[in-house]
């Protein structure tokens, strides 16, 4: 359907640099940590995740905007 999906480590600000800088029409942030889920809880990774690598998301989003 022409629709590209590009998988990135919303921590990893190499990763935003790999993605697309132009002709973008939409993020989908799709990103979560639940410490449910973990063998430890790490409050740590946790804000990194969800938080950090949410707020990582919108600026390169914001970026694209225009």
């Amino acid at each position: 359907m022409g629709i590209q999906y590009i998988q990135a480590d919303a921590c990893s600000t190499d990763d935003f640099r790999k993605l697309p800088q132009d002709d973008v029409y939409a993020v989908v942030n799709l990103i979560g940590l639940l410490p449910a889920y973990l063998n430890a809880y790490d409050p740590f990774a946790y804000v990194n995740v969800n938080i950090s690598g949410s707020l990582r998301i919108l600026e390169y989003a914001k970026k694209k905007q225009s």
